[in-house]
């Protein structure tokens, strides 16, 4: 697909039940091929694997399972933390993100999520900046590739690692500024639930969102990247905010994607099915 297929196919209504997909990181057990044959065996139409897993499989291998399974990919998830002071460091790191988007093509993958990282010194004024800097060189190369680049803010716990941007705000003013119809957002409910803007951006930001991901949550037990809630065990207006994103023309898919240390000792099957039981409830 190229851009102007995929946005068009977004903003298209489609049902919410046949808009659910799976990040591969939310069922942890499973094998890549276990992982999106047991999703299509559920009925499921979307998968969202990580680049990694993708890697060791074999690219090929990847998308020939997706297409014997009858599956597409939401996103692939993720390339980034090129945010750097050290300029040989910094243009390393932006050139893995070129192999992820090249990666991305070769499967078949719409969107690339984005997390531009830290290096934990830079002040998150100068980190902004590198981070747009970066940016507006990836998305020529996105452009070339037929990828749309699915930028990200997350949480501030996440600050002074994974990124600098921590509201939607801070995403849509760099997506605004460099006016790319590659660049788009991607917006996690864990990491934006908390944001007093966050439905007046989400409002600014119509036409130009990429993804949705749900979990939920409920009191850090673990780590800070383990201890997203099951859906409908915390306090985020999920059906809410699909709501709100609706209203800006997205009907693209939803992608459980939930980190805990509880959740990934229960059996996969298991896990699956209580995905799908409380996407349909809550989502």
């Amino acid at each position: 697909m190229n851009v102007t297929r995929i946005t068009k196919y977004w903003s298209e209504f489609h049902p919410v039940e046949e808009r659910i997909s799976l990040n591969q990181k939310t069922c942890l057990g499973w094998t890549l091929p276990e992982s999106i044959k047991t999703c299509a065996k559920y009925g499921m139409k979307w998968y969202g694997p990580r680049i990694d897993s993708l890697r060791t499989y074999g690219l090929r291998e990847s998308r020939q399972l997706l297409d014997d399974c009858g599956m597409e990919i939401s996103s692939v998830c993720f390339s980034g933390k090129y945010v750097h002071a050290d300029r040989r460091e910094y243009w390393k790191r932006l050139d893995e993100c070129l192999r992820c988007i090249d990666d991305t093509a070769q499967v078949r993958g719409n969107v690339l999520v984005i997390m531009p990282g830290t290096d934990g010194k830079t002040s998150m004024e100068d980190c902004l900046k590198i981070t747009e800097e970066g940016l507006e060189y990836l998305v020529k190369y996105a452009e070339k590739a037929g990828v749309i680049l699915g930028l990200e803010p997350l949480h501030p716990m996440y600050a002074a690692d994974l990124s600098a941007l921590v509201t939607v705000r801070q995403a849509m003013d760099i997506i605004e500024s460099i006016n790319h119809p590659n660049l788009m957002l991607t917006l996690d409910v864990f990491h934006t639930w908390w944001d007093p803007e966050l439905f007046l951006q989400i409002d600014r930001a119509s036409r130009k969102i990429c993804g949705f991901h749900v979990s939920d949550w409920a009191p850090i037990r673990f780590s800070t990247n383990s201890s997203r809630g099951m859906i409908g065990d915390g306090m985020i207006p999920i059906r809410r905010i699909r709501t709100a994103l609706e209203k800006t023309e997205y009907y693209g898919p939803i992608e459980v994607e939930i980190f805990n240390e509880d959740l990934w000792r229960i059996p996969c099957a298991e896990m699956l099915k209580l995905c799908i039981e409380r996407y349909r409830e809550f989502v």
